[in-house]
């Protein structure tokens, strides 16, 4: 993980009287919203469900979930994974449905998956197997550091985009109309290529695999 204050290297110079909190936080917002805008942030996950837990975190520390991309379960001694599951809003998911503290897993795979927060997911119904995940991050709102990719290859990106929101602050010392339009268009144009790219499946990640729910 990379600390947001790596980030500042590529702020001050074009914005040295911004305070230091001020400036981490809007390099946390711009990496949020990088995140959002291109998808970059794409993470395989394999998370072992035993027992009778029904609130899965399959987000590393730090992070927010943004968006589910596929989903498959394999049940506990089965050879093959079972059909992709069924991407849901929880609103749509009948509250009979919902599993519930202590419920037991039963022998049939899960059909359904849902977000519920920024950091948890259900499957439904309950079973006990293999969860595999593609998943969208983005840092939380109270993330003090980011994984290290989005620093080694969208330092100045991210910091364009916080530079943006800073510079075209009005009656503040750093107020820079002219530079934070140029570093919101710059800011706009990455995000748009990227999303375009990663759409295309060249930044799939390697699966993790762990066991989170015993």
């Amino acid at each position: 993980m990379t600390p947001f204050t790596d980030f500042l290297s590529y702020v001050l110079p074009s914005a040295p009287s911004v305070p230091e909190p001020l400036a981490i936080q809007a390099l946390r917002n711009a990496a949020i919203e990088f995140c959002e805008r291109t998808r970059s942030w794409r993470r395989l996950e394999e998370i072992d469900v035993v027992g009778d837990e029904y609130e899965i975190v399959p987000v590393p520390a730090q992070s927010s979930l943004f968006e589910i991309e596929e989903a498959w379960f394999k049940l506990t001694d089965a050879e093959r994974w079972g059909n992709k599951l069924k991407r849901v809003p929880f609103k749509e998911i009948e509250p009979n449905d919902l599993p519930q503290e202590g419920d037991t897993p039963g022998t049939s795979p899960p059909e359904y998956i849902s977000q519920i927060s920024h950091d948890k997911i259900i499957i439904v119904p309950l079973a006990t197997g293999t969860l595999r995940i593609s998943m969208f991050l983005t840092p939380s709102h109270t993330a003090e550091d980011c994984d290290d990719f989005l620093f080694e290859n969208y330092a100045q990106d991210i910091a364009d985009g916080a530079l943006a929101g800073l510079l075209l602050t009005p009656g503040q010392p750093y107020t820079n109309p002219n530079l934070g339009v140029a570093k919101e268009a710059m800011f706009k144009a990455i995000c748009d290529a990227k999303f375009n790219q990663n759409m295309r499946g060249q930044q799939r990640a390697r699966v993790r695999t762990r066991s989170s729910f015993l």
